[in-house]
């Protein structure tokens, strides 16, 4: 049987505070990133969490800088370069001249990192459907809106 997101939420014998909303939203992302990676391995795939985090973004946005990419993800430049340097080590993304700044380079997806988020796109929106399973549609968009109101307020 599934572990829902929430499961191992109530912890009395600690003492520790698990109902404050900070508390919530970082337990909710770490439980979401160990579920997609697990669900990563299960179907067979090296990726990790981080990285398919890039190539998504990649996905609907090509050829960005590694800054940017950067700044999305609230990653060091040094830490971006690192999962950067490993996809393109397994040919996911490649790196090539900025016109407009010869200083840096944009990343690109590579014709085998489109196929990996066509074939690990399925599996990351299972991770999200578990996740917000019995959860309502409206309820889910309201959730979102008001991270997304925090998010611009941090």
């Amino acid at each position: 049987m599934e572990k829902s997101l929430t499961s191992g939420l109530s912890r009395p014998e600690t003492g520790w505070p698990t109902d404050t909303l900070g508390w919530l939203v970082s337990y909710c992302a770490r439980r979401l990133r160990e579920g997609l990676g697990a669900r990563f391995a299960e179907a067979g795939h090296v990726m990790s969490p981080e990285q398919w985090s890039i190539l998504w973004q990649l996905w609907h946005t090509d050829g960005v800088r590694q800054q940017v990419l950067a700044d999305r993800f609230h990653r060091s430049k040094v830490a971006a370069f690192h999962l950067i340097s490993k996809l393109e080590e397994q040919g996911m993304v490649e790196r090539r001249p900025n016109p407009a700044d010869g200083r840096s380079n944009l990343i690109y997806l590579t014709p085998a990192g489109r196929a990996a988020v066509a074939a690990l796109h399925p599996v990351a929106q299972e991770n999200l459907d578990i996740a917000t399973a019995g959860v309502s549609l409206r309820h889910r968009s309201d959730q979102v809106r008001s991270v997304q109101d925090r998010q611009q307020l941090a």
